[in-house]
């Protein structure tokens, strides 16, 4: 079976779920470390997706398989229906009682780390109503920052990518690529918890049992709790915090309102949570 995946490095953690249910396959993918516990042969894809593009030409090229193909192939992609999971199983007919999006290797006791992605902004796919307001960001740093080691990531470029709003606090700052996907996924899996909006980190955090601030911003049609969680898979370590007039838009530049009136509440479920796990 000949895999044609989706790109997005969130994208790569749902389906994950999924390869791991259909067993021996070929799987076209920029992130092959997703997959490397797993009987899956990943291939180099064809793309200009710029953080994609630089994890295909990190290091050691053996991570991709080469050699003649043959066998049947499908798409693996998601439409609006259901959840993420849903449409990825409906691209390619099929559907599963269980479902398992762990990583390996899974740290018991954990460093006093808090793992933060910003708000940022691409230019290959703007998604600023996705993000969160930028401020809950800081206000949840500015909570934890005392007690923990805030690193925050980022692979900014002038006209590429860009913060939305203010650079928040950080002890130590990684906003300019320096580190490579296995360093962050190393780095999140030492963590006590991570704090973000919806995106990559959410799916990440989730995988690796790490404790997860996921502060919700807009454009909910695509982006809602509807679609980001799925009953069959553990999202135990997830604290939401959901704007109280969360907005169901379809677009990725509206105006949404954001406003969350419980989020110090929230922060503290989650400081509570990621104290647990020191």
């Amino acid at each position: 079976m000949i895999i044609q995946g989706m790109y997005g490095l969130g994208d790569n953690f749902y389906q994950r779920a999924i390869i791991r249910n259909l067993g021996e396959c070929y799987l076209y993918t920029p992130w092959p470390e997703v997959y490397a516990d797993l009987p899956v042969k990943c291939l180099k894809p064809q793309t200009q997706l710029r953080t994609q593009e630089k994890n295909i030409n990190r290091g050691d090229s053996g991570r991709f398989h080469s050699g003649a193909l043959g066998g049947r192939k499908i798409r693996l992609c998601y439409d609006q229906r259901g959840t993420i999971i849903e449409a990825l199983e409906q691209s390619i007919g099929v559907k599963f009682e269980r479902l398992d999006l762990s990583m390996p290797d899974l740290k018991k006791k954990r460093k006093p780390k808090i793992l933060v992605r910003p708000c940022v902004v691409r230019s290959e796919w703007p998604a600023s109503s996705r993000n969160c307001n930028p401020q809950y960001i800081q206000q949840a740093v500015d909570a934890l920052k005392d007690e923990f080691t805030i690193v925050s990531i980022a692979d900014l470029e002038p006209g590429k990518e860009w913060l939305e709003g203010e650079e928040p606090f950080a002890h130590e700052k990684y906003h300019a690529g320096e580190l490579s996907f296995p360093d962050i996924m190393t780095l999140l899996n030492e963590c006590a918890g991570t704090i973000g909006s919806v995106g990559w980190i959410l799916p990440a955090s989730m995988a690796y049992r790490v404790p997860h601030l996921s502060i919700f911003g807009g454009w909910g049609s695509a982006n809602g709790e509807q679609r980001v969680f799925d009953d069959r898979l553990d999202s135990s370590m997830v604290i939401r915090a959901v704007p109280d007039n969360f907005c169901m838009c379809s677009r990725h530049d509206h105006k949404c309102d954001k406003t969350i009136s419980n989020f110090g509440g929230k922060i503290e479920d989650f400081k509570r949570l990621a104290k647990s796990r020191l």
